[in-house]
């Protein structure tokens, strides 16, 4: 907190703000004379800026500053006023006043009885001043205190008081030059007090009337008061004291600093300055010397400073702001300043900015409407316009969906119509554009956007242009599988395994089966229906099987059933049994064949052979027995031989072997042949 204090000089002083701020004035006026009424005291607060003067003056308590002369000596004169001044040094300039006391009507002691003293000074109108109520001849009454209007009249008597005026108090009328006539003046103050009366001019005695005391005045300051010199009011050193005695005082103390101003001022324009695009202001940061809370007001002009308009007041010292859409002037500026509690920093300016204007595109769209729902393998149509009235530009339009990466859907010069046109394929949860898929997986049951604008190239943007739409994901084709009994002896070759499809979206669904891992074999098609094909139990293998049904629908929505089988081997021994073999000719097909068969001896062979062409039914002729050999260890070797009236190429050997006892271990331990 920084203070100055201010004694009586006898003459002006000046005060220069050092820091901007909000800064409390108290101001004491002086003591009428030496035995005259108090001083009152004024007080209130003032914001100035870092340089700004006040010129202060310190009433004296023998008249400096509008006190009153008295009739016969200084020591009766009405007391100054003290004042402060701001802007110049006329009575016009005063902000705040502390009124004078008026002069004593005694000349030589202080009035004990309350009888022709001086009013106190101060106060929205100062105290009158007395007379005495007793004694001879004409009477001498006290002169009126000043208020914030008039001057306090003078006081009648023979030789009557003059009355005070606009900042000066009226005086004793001094009549023959008589030095004993006691009429005090009257107080200096924003108006005057009356001077004291005399009662005659050839009295020579101490019993006239006192000054009136001046008026205080509060009203160029703020949360302001001023009191009476006869009421406690604050002492120049602290405590109260019951009115000012002696010589005015003043004193001026910063009871806060207004934030440092802030550092230059940027205003950025990503889309440049135009009617409608968003301007960023940045400002430097400021400080507060209390540390209070800064706020930052932003304000611009668009008549290079003759008006300013307000943006925001903000603890930010970054600031959005669009420029109106109806602008017309040609340049805009800003500027910003800092706040506290109640002070504000001087103005930081920003450069000139020049407004340019251009129309910003439009886009219409015929398609697609609001609310589509979209299927699988359905088309979301983009179609419509857009247009650029100002000429020599490129305009580009993009769409986006939700917040996927925006797409370009068309480019052209403007002030030509821009003929719109995309088409995305749903399917298999995404959209695609021909076969790149630009979405993620899209969500049944939630709305998603498309949204499509057009840009120039100065950046002026359309307004969105949106639509809602839905989607239906392919749903997985419905399969069940109606799988064998797996337990127990099954008696025949094959078995039937069946079901039924149905795909819930009405497209074309495949259903087929596979063993074991094997190639798939088809086995129905159509939107939904009933399947069964047969399992040959040579076909599984010993132990677990799997048997796995599949349905498929166009889109490649797939399902997927498996039916576990365990083949048990069960061990029987049989007299009789069938082995065929597929022989593939080297050269690709075969008139003739020759075979030899060795086996045991006791095991009894008949040779058969199919020969013919490929997709024929199979046809098989006995293959001729031409010679028999006698092996070691009782075994023998047979030739066959059997010949085709032309070459074919699907050849199938079938041996049919019986033995005599069924508890013997016979079998075929070679079989060899020529083709």
């Amino acid at each position: 907190m920084s203070v100055t204090n201010f004694n009586y000089t006898g003459g002006v002083q000046q005060f220069t703000a050092q820091k901007t701020g909000q800064y409390k004035l108290q101001v004491w006026g002086a003591q009428g004379g030496l035995y005259g009424g108090n001083g009152g005291y004024s007080e209130g607060l003032i914001t100035l800026s870092a340089g700004e003067v006040l010129y202060v003056y310190c009433g004296g308590r023998f008249g400096y500053n509008g006190g009153g002369a008295g009739s016969s000596t200084q020591n009766i004169n009405g007391g100054g006023a003290t004042d402060i001044r701001k802007g110049g040094t006329t009575l016009n300039n005063r902000i705040i006043v502390a009124g004078g006391g008026g002069g004593s009507g005694y000349v030589d002691r202080k009035s004990t009885d309350g009888l022709r003293a001086g009013g106190a000074g101060g106060g929205l109108a100062g105290i009158d001043g007395t007379g005495p109520s007793t004694g001879t001849g004409s009477s001498r009454d006290g002169g009126k205190g000043g208020n914030q209007t008039t001057g306090g009249a003078g006081g009648p008597g023979g030789s009557p008081g003059q009355a005070g005026s606009f900042g000066q108090g009226g005086s004793a009328t001094i009549v023959n030059g008589n030095t004993q006539n006691g009429g005090g003046g009257g107080g200096g103050g924003y108006f005057g007090g009356g001077g004291g009366a005399n009662d005659s001019p050839t009295h020579n005695d101490n019993d006239d009337g006192g000054g009136g005391g001046g008026s205080g005045y509060i009203g160029g300051v703020t949360n302001g008061q001023t009191i009476s010199g006869n009421l406690s009011m604050p002492g120049f050193n602290g405590g109260t004291i019951a009115g000012a005695e002696g010589d005015g005082l003043a004193k001026i103390t910063l009871v806060n600093g207004a934030p440092s101003k802030p550092g230059s001022l940027q205003a950025t324009a990503t889309s440049g300055f135009k009617p409608g695009n968003l301007v960023r202001l940045t400002s430097g940061t400021a400080t507060d010397p209390e540390g209070n809370t800064v706020s930052y007001t932003f304000q611009y002009t668009l008549d290079r400073g003759q008006s300013w308009t307000t943006i925001a007041t903000q603890t930010s010292n970054i600031r959005d702001w669009n420029i109106p859409a109806n602008v017309t002037g040609t340049y805009v500026q800003f500027r910003a300043r800092s706040t506290d509690l109640t002070n504000a920093s001087d103005w930081t300016n920003s450069s000139e900015y020049q407004i340019n204007y251009n129309n910003s595109p439009t886009v219409s769209l015929t398609s697609p409407s609001e609310n589509t729902t979209l299927y699988e393998n359905d088309t979301l149509n983009m179609t419509g316009t857009a247009y650029d009235s100002d000429k020599d530009q490129s305009v580009t339009v993009y769409y986006q969906i939700n917040n996927e990466q925006r797409k370009v859907l068309a480019t052209n010069l403007s002030k030509t119509e821009i003929s719109l046109s995309k088409k995305l394929t749903f399917k298999a949860g995404k959209l695609y554009d021909d076969e790149t898929a630009i979405t993620s997986d899209l969500t049944e049951g939630v709305a998603h956007t498309l949204k499509i604008w057009a840009v120039d190239t100065e950046n002026a943007s359309s307004e969105n242009v949106v639509r809602t739409f839905y989607v239906v994901p392919n749903r997985v084709p419905l399969l069940t599988v109606n799988p064998p009994t797996t337990t127990g002896s099954i008696d025949k070759d094959t078995f039937v395994i069946d079901g039924t499809f149905e795909d819930q979206d009405q497209n074309e669904t495949t259903v087929s089966y596979r063993i074991n891992g094997a190639n798939s074999i088809q086995i129905a098609t159509g939107t939904s229906g009933t399947f069964d094909f047969n399992v040959s139990l040579g076909a599984l293998n010993i132990g677990e099987n799997l048997i796995t049904v599949e349905a498929v629908d166009s889109y490649g929505a797939k399902t997927t059933q498996t039916v576990k089988l365990i083949k048990n081997k069960v061990v029987v021994p049989i007299n009789k049994s069938t082995a065929r073999y597929k022989i593939a000719p080297p050269t690709g097909s075969a008139s003739e064949i020759i075979i030899w068969v060795q086996h045991n001896v006791e095991l009894t062979l008949n040779v058969s052979a199919s020969m013919t062409l490929s997709g024929e039914q199979e046809s098989f002729k006995p293959m001729t027995l031409t010679n028999t050999a006698n092996l070691q260890n009782g075994q023998v070797e047979d030739e066959f031989y059997l010949a085709s009236d032309e070459a074919k190429d699907s050849i199938i050997l079938q041996l049919e072997l019986e033995k005599s006892d069924v508890e013997a271990n016979s079998a075929i331990t070679l079989i060899m042949g020529v083709l």
